[in-house]
């Protein structure tokens, strides 16, 4: 029951990351080295939890996995903290951090086709 609980909560997790990321720019390339090292640390406890979770069980498997899954479920809590004034080395370029009406209309015009476009499909049309 923990595995099923474990897995919607990561689901869970990974839909609520836009609102998490208090970061003004969205781009690596910008980010600072706390997210750089955050990101590091969270790509090595999910590729260690599938390697760990492929192998049989044994007691240091199960301590590494148990440490791996705390990294990866903190990632996501944490990130309001580590990304809210982290700054990175290259200067941020104003066209990153602004939003402006032709962005959002492509957004919303991309989402409607995608939408309408796998209607299409499942409806076999």
């Amino acid at each position: 029951m923990w595995g099923v609980l474990g897995m919607g909560g990561a689901v869970v997790m990974i839909a609520l990351l836009p609102w998490l990321d208090r970061s003004p720019v969205k781009s690596i390339r910008y980010r600072g080295p706390k997210f750089k090292f955050m990101l590091t640390l969270f790509i090595i406890s999910f590729i260690g939890l599938g390697i760990l979770g492929a192998m049989p069980s044994t007691n240091v498997r199960t301590v590494i996995a148990q440490l791996f899954s705390f990294i990866y479920f903190a990632f996501f809590p944490g990130m309001p903290f580590y990304t809210k004034n982290d700054v990175g080395s290259v200067p941020v370029p104003t066209r990153v951090t602004e939003t402006n009406a032709k962005r959002k209309l492509t957004f919303v015009v991309l989402v409607a086709v995608t939408v309408i476009g796998a209607t299409l499909f499942a409806m076999n049309v």
